[in-house]
């Protein structure tokens, strides 16, 4: 059966089982999704390390700094207000520099820093970010051999790194601060976020689906020359079966048999037609999470149809979280048959001779 909707025809089945994304297995679910693009969360933490560089200021034209750099590591946490923007703590141990008279060490000066800042980030792609800091703090001076005492400066530091979003909730990040003329650091680190993203993400979501759509509408626009000697049943390919393992986008192996026999009459299509899994889910759970469900198993059915063969350039996988329902989520019925996901065969129609005896689907 085909849903004829701007010249692309719609296999419709139920792909996402009802038993999976009851309130009991919602909570499961979530460890089980793969990372998704753009999901980022606004509360987060951070260890580094790295090399420090120091340059104590010697009052003595007899000493001279035999040391100017060492290991050091910093921890540091931060508020994501928005996707550019974000508020930062840190506190550094930078190691020691050693001041030397003539062969002998006279002095061991200790370094510590903290402050707080602003940190901007712009996106290069969709996972990797260049960013500056800027912020306050103080600098902590601590001697050993030299008979001085301890020493704070307030400072204005800045740096600059790179991000990179390495899965959902974790990121790496290489950056260079400067904290004073006499100490900077180079480090490397690991950040985890923590919370639950902000209304701008889940829009900046749907942009991006209606982004996509436009682009598919585009391709379908240029006009191919096929010779049309085909009926709709010539492409009659359903999903029927086909469900996830519980708290999981895992595929059951009864549904990869299934996907097996899919796989086959598809690979028979003419090469000139691709293909989109599009999944849907019901409104239980927030946007977000539907969203990320229903593109995790999307993801899932397409790298299965690549593994038996499929090239990975004829395969869109798209979710559609909870935004595109066919009955009302008000009912236990409704909400079962907005659970599914649809086969979308792209440029049928280029060989259908008659597209007006399709039958004609609700649109998905």
């Amino acid at each position: 059966m085909f849903s004829k909707t701007t010249k692309t025809f719609v296999i419709t089945s139920t792909l996402i089982c009802s038993s999976l994304t009851s309130p009991a297995t919602l909570a499961d679910e979530q460890s089980a999704i793969q990372s998704v693009d753009d999901i980022r969360d606004p509360f987060y933490i951070g260890l580094g390390l790295g090399i420090s560089f120091l340059k104590p200021e010697t009052n003595s034209v007899a000493l001279t700094l035999s040391q100017d750099s060492d290991f050091a590591y910093k921890v540091f946490g931060g508020y994501q207000f928005t996707d550019n923007w974000a508020a930062e703590f840190f506190w550094a141990d930078m190691g020691q520099a050693e001041v030397s008279s003539g062969s002998t060490i006279a002095g061991i000066v200790e370094y510590q820093s903290f402050g707080v800042g602003g940190l901007y980030q712009y996106p290069l792609s969709d996972n990797w970010d260049v960013f500056a800091t800027a912020g306050l703090g103080r600098l902590r001076n601590s001697f050993q051999i030299i008979n001085a005492e301890r020493v704070e400066d307030s400072f204005t530091y800045v740096g600059a790194g790179v991000m990179w979003n390495m899965a959902k909730t974790w990121d790496l990040r290489a950056e260079y601060d400067y904290y004073d003329k006499d100490a900077q650091m180079l480090s490397f680190n690991i950040v985890k976020r923590f919370g639950s993203a902000t209304p701008k993400r889940i829009a900046r979501l749907e942009s991006k689906v209606q982004q996509q759509e436009t682009a598919l509408a585009n391709v379908l626009a240029k006009p191919v020359a096929v010779k049309k000697n085909k009926t709709c049943d010539d492409y009659s390919i359903e999903l029927k079966g086909v469900v996830f393992a519980k708290r999981s986008v895992e595929l059951t192996d009864n549904s990869k048999q299934i996907l097996d026999g899919v796989a086959e009459k598809l690979l028979k299509l003419p090469e000139d037609i691709s293909f989109e899994i599009r999944a849907h889910t019901d409104t239980e759970g927030t946007e977000l999470y539907n969203y990320t469900l229903s593109l995790a198993r999307a993801r899932n059915v397409r790298d299965y149809f690549s593994s038996q063969g499929i090239a990975l350039s004829r395969i869109e996988a798209q979710g559609y979280g909870e935004w595109r329902p066919l009955q009302s989520n008000q009912t236990e019925a409704g909400r079962d048959a907005n659970r599914r996901a649809e086969l979308v065969l792209i440029g049928v129609e280029r060989h259908v001779e008659d597209t007006g005896s399709c039958p004609v689907l609700a649109a998905p």
